[in-house]
């Protein structure tokens, strides 16, 4: 359903994206690495939307109109650009899900979507430990798990759940989904791990903290997509979506990389009865340091 068209590194010194975008949506840098792909973005489109979604009231504000979540018609007029690009560097996956179904739900109006993501060079660990069992913090609270319009529909009492979960360095984010209600419904779990990660040995970051659930669920998996590479994330989402059985349901849950998030953003987005899982951090200031590779990812409809 998604035509994955380019995937590319963008030069460090480049000052926008390779082609131009007829809109940029966009949301609020926190460290260094966001004001870097900010620029890029802002730089690469004709057009610049301030994106906030609030998660309580269920509104997407677009600039200075506000939008219900689930009026995908009204977002997808309100902004008729051919060629709209996304910063996923700034916009959280939520934002990113919301505005990917938008623009590319409805088979019949052609739109180009892209991203632009930036890796950090380096996170910084909330405590210091021997060899990689480091504790990482990235947002100061959390809001908690709460339903978006479009991804929350209610499983059955006769309906099984197949949670897919991309994991990052936070642990406790899939304990929170596992503890959930709907952790009494869940009969299979699949965890995604970036790997390879954006640098050697980060992808011990995230498999240490989880490994006492990955030993407790007792129809785990594993499976491993490349932390920059949303194609890979999305095909993982595609084998485990056509595994499912009869009275089974999807359970998504973007908890990992970005780009992992992007990959969870497009496979949804064209789909229905999907579930979705997010807490909603509330994002921690200068949580990485430095910036590193550069991305722009560009997709449309088949």
């Amino acid at each position: 359903m998604i035509r994955f068209a380019d995937m590319r590194l963008i030069a460090p010194s480049a000052a926008s994206t390779p082609e131009t975008f007829d809109l940029v949506f966009v949301s609020q840098a926190i460290d260094e690495r966001g004001s870097r792909s900010l620029e890029i973005a802002r730089n690469s489109a004709n057009h610049v939307v301030e994106v906030d979604y609030d998660p309580e009231t269920f509104h997407l504000k677009l600039g200075d109109a506000a939008f219900r979540a689930s009026d995908l018609d009204s977002i997808r007029q309100a902004f008729p650009g051919a060629m709209i690009l996304l910063d996923a560097t700034s916009l959280d996956p939520v934002e990113m899900l919301i505005l990917s179904r938008a623009f590319l739900y409805n088979a019949e109006d052609r739109r180009r979507l892209g991203f632009v993501y930036a890796e950090p060079a380096h996170y910084k660990p909330a405590t210091v430990a021997i060899g990689m069992d480091y504790a990482f913090t990235f947002a100061d609270k959390f809001r908690g798990l709460k339903s978006v319009p479009g991804f929350a529909n209610e499983l059955r009492d006769d309906e099984g759940g197949r949670l897919v979960a991309c994991l990052g360095f936070e642990a406790d984010r899939l304990d929170r989904i596992l503890q959930d209600d709907d952790g009494n419904f869940i009969k299979h779990v699949t965890l995604i791990f970036g790997v390879p990660p954006y640098r050697t040995t980060w992808e011990m970051h995230a498999l240490l903290p989880h490994e006492r659930v990955i030993s407790k669920h007792r129809s785990c998996e594993l499976a491993f997509a490349g932390a920059n590479n949303p194609k890979a994330t999305y095909e993982c989402l595609k084998e485990s979506f056509q595994a499912i059985g009869q009275g089974e349901r999807l359970i998504i849950a973007p908890l990992g990389s970005k780009p992992s998030s992007i990959g969870i953003a497009l496979f949804a987005c064209c789909r229905d009865n999907i579930r979705l899982k997010y807490d909603f951090p509330v994002k921690l200031e200068g949580r990485t340091e430095g910036v590193g590779a550069i991305h722009r990812y560009l997709v449309d409809r088949r």
